[in-house]
């Protein structure tokens, strides 16, 4: 996914954490330079892009395209 407002090292820490928490989600990572976050999906498992954006807003950040 794109994400928009981070700007620091630090950011990412917050976004990661709410992302996790998702079901289905096995574990996040977000790059702060390349304003993105790569999802990593549990086998069998189902995720629903929005619950990806909704935790992504709730980071205070904005979601943008879904990258493949």
């Amino acid at each position: 996914y794109e994400v928009f407002g981070m700007d620091c090292p630090g950011c990412h820490g917050g976004l990661e954490n709410l992302v996790d928490a998702v079901s289905g989600v096995a574990g996040s990572k977000a790059t702060w330079e390349q304003k993105q976050l790569t999802v990593y999906v549990s086998a069998d498992a189902k995720v629903d892009d929005a619950d990806i954006v909704a935790a992504i807003k709730k980071a205070n950040f904005t979601a943008g395209e879904r990258l493949k």
